[in-house]
């Protein structure tokens, strides 16, 4: 019965991944599961149980779908994930584009994310060539050999320097 419940249970949500189906549940409490799903009662503590019938019934669909969900982890942005935390946004005083990559790599370099040529290196770069890419965003960035850590920083410019006056940083098209 257990390979039957593990094809209809598959066949309900293919993101699951089934670690066992057997009726020995000794091995499930060293397992990294989210979810037991079990043909007959288990006490576990540590792990929501759903018990079914060995055929899953339209009944039990229903129940063990909202049990998936619940245990689905929420999706984060990716935008989110690279920030890591609010210490990475900056709220900026200054609107001249040097002064703000300074205020923005300073502290990285005082913690150690890169090395002081980052900041000689982010210059460079700007004065290659602005990396503003238009909607009042750019992405000054440096040489990657002087990185530590991996990280992204936002800066916020002043309120009233938002569509009001020019962009601190230009396009290459000078829009």
């Amino acid at each position: 019965m257990g390979k039957l419940l593990e094809a209809k249970i598959k066949q309900l949500n293919h993101s699951v991944t089934i670690v066992a189906t057997n009726s020995e549940p000794e091995h499930i409490r060293y397992a990294e599961v989210d979810l037991i799903v079990s043909t007959v009662p288990i006490n576990s503590a540590e792990k929501p149980v759903i018990v079914v019938s060995p055929f899953l019934k339209a009944h039990e669909h229903d129940l063990l779908t909202q049990a998936i969900v619940n245990t689905q982890k929420p999706e984060v942005s990716a935008l989110k994930t690279l920030l890591g935390s609010a210490d990475n946004i900056h709220f900026l005083s200054s609107t001249h584009r040097f002064q703000v990559i300074e205020d923005l790599v300073q502290p990285l370099i005082d913690t150690d994310r890169v090395n002081t040529v980052y900041m000689e290196s982010t210059f460079a770069r700007e004065q290659r060539s602005s990396t503003y890419i238009g909607g009042g965003i750019a992405i000054p960035h440096g040489s990657p050999d002087h990185v530590f850590t991996p990280t992204v920083k936002m800066g916020v410019l002043p309120e009233q320097s938002i569509g009001t006056q020019p962009s601190p940083y230009r396009s290459l098209d000078r829009r």
